[in-house]
């Protein structure tokens, strides 16, 4: 049984390294038999689960970027809302690291 364990475990690992969308998630915290540890560590307070919740979809990159948004919809721009008048790239690293407009919630 653990060998099996082990085997879709690895499998799903290596899968996941590769893809660009989860460049932010570390595979070899993902088991089959136990939570993340993001789900572990934020208890039952529904402010640390909704924040948990917004950290999963950076992980799996799933947060509602504007570059993503332009994917789905010709009618988004991928530029970031927040410099109108700047043509920033509105991706994930842009809005967790970049973003002056953002720094003040970032420093928080």
């Amino acid at each position: 049984k653990l060998n099996i364990l082990e085997f879709w475990q690895t499998k799903l690992r290596n899968a996941a390294a590769p893809l660009p969308s989860l460049k932010f998630f570390k595979p070899h915290y993902m088991s089959l038999s136990k939570p993340h540890p993001l789900w572990t560590t934020c208890g039952s307070d529904s402010y640390q689960l909704n924040k948990a919740c917004v950290q999963a979809k950076y992980l799996s990159g799933s947060f509602r970027t504007q570059k993503l948004l332009s994917h789905f919809s010709h009618e988004n721009l991928p530029f970031c809302q927040l410099h109108p008048d700047a043509q920033v790239v509105g991706d994930l690293p842009h809005h967790l690291v970049h973003c002056s407009a953002l720094a003040s919630r970032r420093n928080a």
